[in-house]
């Protein structure tokens, strides 16, 4: 039963025992939200691939995709390809854990994150929307910029919140400046 699943996993933890990698990634897919817990603490201090990361992924518990996520962002310098786990994660059903992946593709300088972020200022979801129109604003990058210009020009239809207080400011700077010169 669950609790002597979650029993046994934390005495085999307390005494140092190590629990086979296959059996870990069995219980994090455990009904009880304990065993999940412990057995992916115990998965993260073994070596970890990609297939493993994306597995955890798009696994049906929010929990164990959000240690997914950080898992791919702490492993992505040592291992490139941990990127694929996030781009499994931009695709979740929570919003909050696909903004963080969206987040974490930008941090990750993943190389095609100015296709991923052009792509999410149309996303059907506003809140994905503003997180790309914010990240792209906050870059110094030429690009970046570039990439919020043309946006703006041939997207005026698209709500964003971010781009419409960006216009709001802008608009009073112009007015600002007409009364200046007027």
């Amino acid at each position: 039963d669950e609790t002597r699943r979650y029993a046994a996993l934390k005495a085999m933890s307390r005494m140092g025992q190590k629990v086979d990698q296959k059996d870990l990634i069995r219980l994090v897919e455990d009904d009880s939200s304990r065993v999940r817990k412990m057995a992916t603490t115990l998965l993260v201090k073994t070596k970890l691939n990609t297939e493993i990361v994306s597995n955890l992924a798009i696994s049906d518990y929010k929990d164990v995709r959000e240690q997914a996520l950080k898992i791919a962002v702490r492993s992505s310098r040592q291992q490139p390809e941990m990127i694929d786990a996030l781009y499994d994660l931009m695709l979740d059903e929570e919003i909050t854990i696909r903004t963080k992946a969206l987040q974490a593709i930008w941090m990750c300088n993943a190389e095609d994150k100015y296709e991923i972020y052009q792509q999410s200022l149309t996303d059907s979801e506003p809140v994905i929307r503003d997180v790309a129109a914010r990240m792209l604003l906050s870059s110094n990058e030429l690009r970046a910029r570039q990439l919020i210009e043309d946006f703006r020009k041939t997207n005026k239809s698209v709500n964003i919140q971010h781009l419409e207080d960006l216009n709001i400011v802008t608009d009073l700077k112009d007015i600002a400046a007409s009364q200046k010169d007027g």
